[in-house]
């Protein structure tokens, strides 16, 4: 008697840590897929989290170094990590009016900036 119900309660354990590992990964990819919130600059620097996918539009005023750009809304200036797999599809000479998407990238050590997913040149 007392081995069958050790064998129920390891099985209901089983089921029980299965059904949250299955559920911390659904929640993993809803983040992955969620949509950029429309922000500020000015936003962006005063309260937003580590990894939030945001969406604005200005202009990229500068390029600093082959991936790092300055960009503006007329609410502030933050850093854009554009890589240059995307720079060589759409080259960026600045000045130039873009709508971005990107997650927000707080360093530890180095200031807040965009880490570009994608981009779009307004003409």
């Amino acid at each position: 008697m007392f081995k069958s119900t050790l064998k129920t309660t390891v099985a209901a354990a089983a089921i029980a840590l299965a059904g949250i590992s299955g559920a911390a990964l659904a929640d993993t990819t809803a983040h992955d897929q969620m949509q950029p919130v429309a922000t500020s600059v000015a936003q962006i620097l005063q309260d937003t989290k580590d990894d939030q996918r945001v969406s604005l539009r200005g202009q990229i005023t500068k390029q600093t170094s082959e991936e790092k750009f300055i960009f503006t809304d007329g609410s502030g200036e933050i850093q854009l990590d554009i890589d240059d797999d995307l720079t060589k599809v759409q080259p960026i000479n600045p000045p130039v009016e873009v709508e971005i998407i990107g997650e927000v990238d707080k360093g530890l050590i180095s200031d807040t900036e965009i880490e570009v997913k994608s981009y779009t040149i307004v003409q």
